[in-house]
């Protein structure tokens, strides 16, 4: 069966993301594994021992409030939902836990004014992102559940995708209202004069996909103005695409996605 990791702090944020992925665990026959990371200040030996133990007694006290809560929710009949407390910072315990158990989903939630916050770029979702090496769902904050619209996949060259990720989109695709996925192939107005003609992914010969080609310098602002034009339920970004990732976060345009971004971010890995 299938695995979803929703890592939570009991936040708001960390429960829509949790709502979110009792969506996900339905379209994929999937269970859902909860997960808090606690970690304690420094310092006495003696001390950290004793705080260490008060701290995971409460996080085990909150991810299990929050496991009964899940499960209560009318989504979750049939889905399997565990729950975890794990010692030391989120990232490495994601890691340690996904490098064990499976790489299947994680559904995190993020900050910020219009979805994707500062954390999403300074701290724990964007250390997430870079160090765990497994498909990744994005949700912003207040951002409901929706299949109804759009999905793309923005691009800038064309390289294979993980087997396992190719299924995953495959199966979330299949599920949306109007199941086709977008195509965007992003080049910059200096790119674009050299550029060859957009060619199909193989890896989608069973869906049916739409080529768009976007240019300009300004990636934020396109694929904001994109999103917002088409309605899209998610955009899909590949994590080793370094030439369009590097565009698309570096830190001179990362405030435009904080600023802009609304809607779900699924990052997946290409080869």
């Amino acid at each position: 069966m299938k695995r979803i990791i929703v890592p939570t702090d009991f936040s708001k944020t960390s429960w829509n993301a949790a709502l979110h992925a009792l969506e996900y665990a339905n379209i994929l026959n999937a269970e859902i594994v909860l997960i808090n990371a606690f970690e304690e200040a420094h310092g006495g030996a003696t001390a950290m021992l004793s705080i260490k133990e008060e701290l995971r007694k409460d996080s085990n006290r909150e991810v299990n409030i929050v496991l009964n809560e899940l499960k209560n929710q009318q989504l979750a009949a049939g889905i399997t939902i565990h729950a975890l407390s794990m010692y030391g910072d989120l990232t490495n315990a994601l890691h340690n836990y996904v490098s064990t158990n499976g790489d299947d989903l994680i559904v995190i939630g993020t900050e910020g004014r219009s979805g994707l916050g500062a954390k999403l770029f300074g701290s724990n979702t964007s250390k997430v992102v870079a160090k765990i090496d497994c498909p990744i769902i994005i949700i912003p904050p207040k951002y409901h559940f929706s299949l109804s619209k759009g999905i793309a996949c923005a691009i800038s060259e064309f390289k294979d995708i993980n087997d396992s990720d190719v299924a995953l989109l495959t199966e979330i695709v299949s599920n949306y209202y109007k199941p086709v996925l977008q195509l965007l192939h992003i080049t910059t107005e200096e790119e674009a004069v050299e550029d060859d003609l957009i060619l199909p992914f193989s890896e989608f010969d069973t869906l049916e996909t739409e080529y768009i080609d976007l240019i300009g310098n300004n990636i934020p602002e396109m694929l904001e103005n994109y999103s917002l034009k088409t309605e899209l339920n998610c955009l899909v970004l590949l994590k080793k695409d370094r030439s369009f990732i590097e565009k698309l976060f570096h830190k001179s345009v990362s405030s435009e996605m904080i600023n802009h971004a609304h809607i779900p971010l699924l990052v997946l890995r290409s080869t």
